[in-house]
Parts: structure tokens; sequence; C-alpha cells
């Protein structure tokens, strides 16, 4: 049952972590006999458009797909195979988008990564950085381009683990803590920023002297130990929650002006080993380490995924029987999204799959674990770290009635998931904000 009991038997408003029976370090994931690449995010700009065709022959990184939008993000093989079709597939942020189905070769196999080769610091000035961000087809290239023009003085990494399930980005942090270092690096030349905050949980003491270590004998650069500071919090941050974080790491920010403009960039630990891969490694993005947990797989852990990797062969390479599954999430139980099918690829934005077991009775659910109606309890107002009044807005996302929930704050929802997880009646509720946010955003634009 995953050791999440129903709300009424609950004590403590924030989930302890779940992730200490897994095995952490990172592993290769197989490499099945097919992948299936979108074209593009439904909530991450424009799509791309194909550059390849049924029965062409393609190579690991190869890029297949661009667009001539700028804010559009390039797409790669992430294997070495064929081309079998191309069309509209199951995206997992939601709806069908247009999509490449490649047949892997049978000579592709996983190379061997040198992490431990730390090159000399490149140098770019921002629009030259910002260009190969993109060449390389990294998401984070939106969230610099918009930037462009501004100071940017601190660099704010959040690498807690707000979720409890989720270990992998605390994970790439204790395993590869000099190619963090080297990104970091590399960040503040680009922007030409002064220092940066690592803000990590103070039961993390072994990747806090890693880092410590690191500092003192670091071959990178001499004021790596100056420029970067780590910054121990007492509890972990939803990857949301910037202005909270800024303050817990003692900036002074204002919530009336967007942090960019206050000269404070922030970013999370994969990003920062995406940066890593691909201007140390000379590899575009193709790949990302995701953890898999949940009482529907036998064997989890973090592993290494090229990207088109289906859920439904992950699920299979970790012991789980799919006919047993109630539900998978990608991400984790706090925030992530459930999913109407295990065919859907993973894809840039998917840092866990969480498959759980069914509550299973006479082949309906059990009352117990279904949703039922508000019950005005308030204790979603209670745990909301942005004192909002989540079933609120919710409910008046799921009347679409969208500028009565923009009024209630929607847009200041920091979609940490603590409103779901304490709601007595186990309504979605953090799901019918995201959506409800996805919706005020496509009216104002």
């Amino acid at each position: 049952m995953d050791r999440f009991w129903p709300t009424f038997a609950r004590r403590n408003p924030i989930p302890n972590r779940y992730d200490h029976n897994i095995e952490k370090s990172i592993k290769e994931a197989k490499i099945f006999q097919r992948v299936i690449i979108p074209f593009g995010s439904p909530q991450k700009g424009p799509f791309c458009t194909s550059l390849v065709k049924k029965g062409d022959v393609v190579q690991k990184g190869q890029k297949i797909g661009d667009s001539e939008i700028a804010a559009a993000t390039p797409v790669h093989s992430s294997v070495d195979g064929k081309i079998v079709s191309i069309g509209p597939h199951h995206h997992p942020l939601g709806g069908k988008i247009s999509s490449v189905e490649i047949e892997v070769s049978e000579e592709e196999k996983g190379e061997i990564r040198a992490e431990n080769h730390l090159p000399p610091i490149p140098a770019f000035d921002r629009e030259a950085f910002i260009q190969k961000l993109r060449v390389y087809g990294l998401l984070f290239h939106n969230t610099l381009k918009a930037a462009q023009n501004k100071k940017i003085n601190t660099i704010l990494i959040n690498a807690t683990s707000f979720d409890p399930f989720i270990s992998s980005g605390r994970q790439i942090l204790s395993e590869y803590p000099g190619p963090i270092v080297w990104a970091i690096l590399l960040l503040l030349e680009a922007v030409s920023g002064k220092r940066a905050f690592i803000c990590l949980e103070k039961n993390e003491r072994g990747i806090y002297q890693k880092i410590q270590t690191l500092f003192s004998q670091s071959p990178l650069n001499t004021k790596s130990g100056s420029a970067i500071r780590v910054h121990l919090l007492k509890r972990p941050v939803p990857s949301f929650a910037h202005y909270f974080l800024a303050n817990l790491a003692d900036l002074k920010v204002y919530k009336n002006k967007q942090l960019i403009d206050q000269g404070v960039l922030v970013i999370t630990i994969p990003t920062l080993y995406d940066l890593f891969s691909s201007f140390a490694l000379n590899q575009p993005k193709i790949e990302n380490v995701i953890t898999v947990i949940g009482s529907g797989v036998k064997t989890p852990g973090n592993f290494r995924v090229r990207l088109g990797t289906l859920f439904s062969d992950i699920i299979d390479q970790c012991g789980g029987n799919r006919k047993h599954l109630g539900r998978i999430i990608m991400g984790g139980i706090m925030s992530g999204m459930s999913q109407i099918t295990p065919l859907v690829p993973v894809v840039k934005e998917t840092d866990g799959i969480l498959p759980l077991i069914s509550f299973v009775l006479d082949e309906n659910t059990s009352d117990l674990y279904s949703p039922g109606p508000c019950v005005r309890c308030a204790k979603c107002i209670d745990v909301c770290p942005a004192h909002l009044m989540p079933g609120m807005i919710a409910e008046y996302g799921r009347r679409k009635r969208f500028s009565d929930a923009k009024e209630y704050g929607a847009k200041n929802c920091l979609e940490c998931g603590l409103c779901s997880y304490v709601c007595p009646s186990r309504i979605p509720v953090s799901e019918l904000i995201r959506a409800t946010k996805r919706q005020i955003e496509e009216e104002i634009t």
C-alpha cells in the first residue's frame, strides 16, 4: 500500500522519506526494441517539425526535429535505429503529440560515460551560451532567453527532494559532485554571476562533506570554494517555491518582482547535470536520470534512461506486473501526474515513475481509495505554504470558472502537492489546480 495511510490516520502533514529501501546508486537502464520521441511538449513551448521520414536510418544524437521559432527546443534521436512511423502518440503531460517511433538497431549499446574527466571551463558570452543550450536541446535555454538582458548576480540551486519518493536529483549530486560544481562554474561564467548557493537538507551530511572536500581539492577553479556556498535547510523545499527558497537562503527578495529581475536565477541539480553532459561530453539531451519506485515494482532504483523509452518497458525491467497496477504516476506522489496508459515515453520533464498496485474489490475500486466530495475540513488551507485556499481554487477550476480561480491566487500555487496529500476525501487538488493554471495561462496568451 506504499505506506500511505488514509488521511484520517496520518499524523505528520509532511510525509517522511520512503526511498531508503531502494538501491540508490544510478544504474544504466536497458535499451529496448523501440523508443517513441515526441516533437515537443504541451507545456514547454511550440512544437518542432520532423526532419526525418519513415524508413530513414538515424544515429544517436542526430537532430530529428526543429522549428524556425526560437522558443522551440530541437529534438534528437536517443538511439541508433530506423524510423518506423511518425504520428500522434500519448504524451505523459497530457494529450496526443506528433511523435516519431524508432526501431533500435541491434548494434546499439550503452556507452561508458567519463564523468570523472573534468575539462577546462569554456568561455562563453551569454548570447552564445543560450544558442548552445538550444542546439543541445536543453529546455533551460528558454529560461535564460527570457533573462538575456538582465543582470544576474546569484544562482540558487534547489538540491532538496521535497517528494518522499523521488531521489534522482539528490543521487546525481551524491555521485557526481565534481560535474555539478563544474556546471555551476560554467553557468557563473556565462551569465557573469558572482555567487551560487546550493540549498541542501541538514540530514544530507554525506553529500555536504563530499562538496566541501571537492572545494578544498578542486582542480576546476581556485574560486570554486569562494563563489559557491552550501546552505543547509531544516526541511526540503518544493521545486516551484522559488521565493520561499530564496528567503531560506537569506537572500533579500520581494514577491512583487520576479526573481530574475532581482538578479537571482534558480536552477535544479538535473539541469546542471544536463549542462555538464552537453558542454563537457558534447552530448545533446538524449537521456534522463529517473527514480522508479512504488508498490508496483519489485526492484526499485535510480536509472539512467534514454528518452523515448516506454514506461511499460521500465516497469517490466523493475519486476513490475502491469496487470495489477491501479495507477502509474509520472513524478512523485506529491505533485506527479497520473497516466492513462503505460505506453507513454520518458520525456525531458520525467524525473520519476511511480507504479502503484490497485485496491480491487469485485472488479471495482474500493470506495476508501476513491475521490469523494469536499468535506470543508480546511486541511488543505492549514498545510498550504503559499497561504492559499486550494480546495476553492480546485473547485472553481473543475467548474471552469477560471476568473474566480485567478482571483483566489491560482497562479501563486507552488504545486507542492501537500493539499492532495492531506485531503481526507482523496480529491486530486494539486492536479486540478495545475490544470487550472494552464487554462489561465492559455487565456492570457
